[in-house]
């Protein structure tokens, strides 16, 4: 698409919509996602983002924000002679971007190949399945969207404010989904979308929602699942599966009567139950987090003498009789990074490296999976965050990781050997470390 093309597109999308409400009374701001997107869905969306960069009040806000938080980061990493982002580097800045805000990998954007964890899956059923059910994914939009932006600046790389409009087409993909989602729990319910929701039907309402949001909405659309009898037998076989349930419930309730409170006085509409939706999409990651703390737990009970490390024998002998099963054959866990092979005659897994790894992580969207928190990336952040460029002394680093702590170390004490390594890195590149 050339500048031209994208000038006018941006002027189009601008112009405000003639009608004024969308099907039954939606707004169109909170119009779904189409049930198949198209290149054409995602360019207007695209471009939108790119005409609220250049507007006033809260949208341009938005992206100024976006700017804001991805600032630290951008500084951080290398550029071009002109001072522009390659390629790579903006899959690997969004990537993180979103890994630190919300434990979101979005699908397309991630480092590594699913084909080849495909391949070495083999039998492993659990695998297998993990990998089927995101056959629907849009893995082909992050890098759609990106060759757009990058073709309206003929090759010349992107800009902060550019990656900033690309972050928040994303979220808009997010939130138009989420909105899908809850037009389905609407449509399950026999619920019209003008409906202003009682206490009950709330309640019901939001167990519905987070039954498309954790089972996948491939699920509800595949059995076009509608009435009160439908839904209170796919509500017991999922709370048959879900030991955690009633907490989940809690969890949800909580965040309701925080972001949109309700009241016989004042009941939620569909406006604002989907800002609810769109907040527990937003933070789904930090519920998650409780059961990966236990995953954590179960593996650093049987931690080897190597820190941050687990014998492959023990990793296999956990899963007959603890909380998890543990059973991915040695091939899977080394296509994941979570094998450690310097002693060939005795392979260790690594803790985090498995930890955050895709077979831990929730597929709540077509658009990316909830992973279990990467603490390195906090860490890295706050590295960027206080150089704000691209190379820094070994002597600082040093300085700074030794007042980090996170929930397993503290404080923080870098082995003679890890030292030697930064040192060693920091003689190959003029004494500085990339």
């Amino acid at each position: 698409m050339s500048f031209a093309s994208l000038c006018l597109f941006t002027i189009l999308v601008y112009v405000p919509s003639a009608h004024a409400g969308g099907l039954r009374g939606k707004p169109l701001e909170h119009q779904p996602l189409p049930a198949q997107m198209t290149r054409t869905d995602v360019e207007t969306l695209l471009m939108g983002e790119f005409s609220n960069a250049f507007r006033g009040g809260a949208v341009r806000e938005h992206i100024s924000s976006l700017e804001t938080e991805l600032k630290g980061m951008y500084t951080a990493v290398p550029k071009d002679a002109s001072g522009r982002l390659g390629h790579a580097t903006v899959r690997y800045m969004l990537h993180r971007f979103f890994v630190q805000k919300h434990s979101w990998y979005i699908r397309g954007l991630e480092p590594g190949n699913a084909t080849a964890l495909d391949a070495v899956a083999g039998g492993n059923q659990t695998q297998l399945k993990i990998r089927q059910k995101s056959e629907n994914a849009e893995e082909w939009v992050p890098g759609y969207l990106q060759k757009l932006v990058e073709e309206t600046q003929d090759g010349r790389g992107i800009n902060l404010r550019e990656l900033a409009v690309l972050a928040a087409t994303f979220e808009d993909l997010i939130h138009k989904e989420s909105v899908q989602r809850v037009n389905m729990t609407f449509v399950a319910l026999e619920l019209p979308f003008a409906a202003l929701l009682n206490e009950d039907q709330l309640r019901e309402a939001l167990e519905v929602y987070m039954m498309v949001h954790i089972w996948g909405a491939h699920f509800f659309g595949h059995f076009a699942i509608k009435g009160h009898e439908s839904i209170k037998q796919i509500r017991k076989n999922f709370v048959s599966r879900r030991d955690d349930w009633e907490k989940i419930q809690q969890w949800v309730h909580s965040i309701q009567a925080e972001v949109a409170p309700s009241s016989s006085a004042k009941p939620l509409d569909f406006t604002g139950f989907s800002r609810v939706a769109d907040e527990v999409g937003r933070r789904y990651g930090t519920y998650n987090d409780m059961e990966c703390g236990t995953l954590k737990s179960e593996l650093l009970q049987i931690e080897s003498t190597k820190a941050g490390r687990v014998r492959l024998e023990d990793f296999y002998k956990k899963g007959l009789s603890g909380v998890f099963s543990f059973n991915e054959k040695i091939e899977y866990l080394r296509a994941l990074g979570a094998i450690d092979d310097s002693n060939t005659s005795q392979p260790y897994l690594i803790v985090p490296n498995y930890v955050t790894s895709r077979p831990n992580c929730l597929r709540a969207s077509n658009f990316y999976v909830v992973c279990c928190q990467n603490e390195c990336e906090g860490l890295l952040a706050t590295i960027e965050n206080k150089f704000e460029k691209p190379m820094a002394n070994p002597e600082k680093i040093l300085e700074i990781v030794s007042t980090f702590s996170t929930s397993t170390v503290e404080p923080r004490t870098l082995s003679d050997t890890l030292v030697r390594r930064l040192y060693s890195i920091a003689d190959a590149n003029a004494g500085k470390v990339p």
